[in-house]
């Protein structure tokens, strides 16, 4: 696999990635490194941009690529998106946040745009896919880049929301506390408030189990009663229940994920992307 170390997002412009080929590239900031892993297929005008959501440390060491191992499935050009929040302190799950100085999902938004705009693909032809932490990831993603959609599955809406013994400790790891984390940086820990913050409310498919109790409970329908006080577009949301009683939070199958993602991308393939 070739690994491309760059030092500044514009980079991207110039440097060359070959297709069908995985490419690892690494960008450092002044605080972080983001990893991400980049495969570009010829005869298609869609990028599918895929998020993390929990990892086991134990098992995987960062950088993780969630469901790389899909990459043929896949009838678009894609990237996989590492979390650098949790490359340091053995932490199963980030949301994406960074640290308080740097929200990581901003610079993922912009290493993004920089590679489509690259590319020429256009911005409603920009996918973001994740399930559970990678779905909040997706989401405020799409939020961060106009006209752009999202694709997720059982995903977190409000990261306060989800088990306190995973996400307090990060939000106080990061912010400081709670209360101040929502008071000042709302936009990057729910996803209504990344709507309002961002300006755009994303076209989304909401995926969700209903037979997942904490789900519905925590996350989906305080999502939907925020998105009606909010007078915020939900004409963008379009809801896919299923019932699974077994399954709970797990995401859908490998199976069921592709063609979930290859039929709402709705991929032609009389276009030619362009050869770097």
């Amino acid at each position: 696999m070739d690994i491309i170390k760059i030092n500044s997002i514009s980079e991207l412009e110039k440097i060359k990635i070959r297709f069908n080929k995985k490419t690892e590239i690494h960008y450092t900031s002044d605080n972080l490194t983001y990893c991400f892993l980049v495969r570009l297929k010829r005869f298609t005008s869609k990028l599918l941009v895929l998020s993390n959501g929990a990892i086991n440390p134990k098992r995987s060491k960062p950088p993780v690529y969630m469901r790389h191992k899909w990459s043929d499935d896949f009838d678009a050009s894609h990237i996989f998106l590492d979390d650098p929040t949790i490359h340091k302190d053995k932490l199963r799950i980030g949301w994406g946040q960074g640290i308080k100085e740097e929200f990581a999902l901003e610079i993922y938004s912009e290493i993004i745009k920089t590679l489509s705009k690259r590319l020429e693909i256009k911005d409603n032809d920009v996918y973001y896919y994740g399930s559970s932490a990678g779905g909040f990831m997706s989401m405020v993603l799409s939020a961060m880049h106009s006209n752009s959609n999202a694709i997720v599955n059982n995903p977190q809406t409000d990261v306060k929301n989800y088990a306190e013994s995973a996400s307090k400790p990060l939000i106080e790891k990061i912010y400081g506390s709670i209360e101040y984390a929502y008071e000042n940086y709302a936009h990057r820990l729910d996803v209504i408030e990344a709507f309002k913050y961002y300006d755009y409310t994303p076209n989304i498919l909401y995926v969700q189990n209903r037979l997942c109790g904490p789900d519905m409970k925590k996350h989906y329908f305080p999502y939907m009663q925020k998105f009606t006080k909010s007078k915020l577009n939900l004409q963008q949301t379009k809801t896919l229940l299923y019932h699974n009683k077994k399954a709970g939070h797990n995401p859908l199958g490998q199976k069921d994920t592709v063609k979930l993602i290859n039929d709402t991308m709705n991929v032609k393939r009389s276009y030619k992307l362009k050869l770097f």
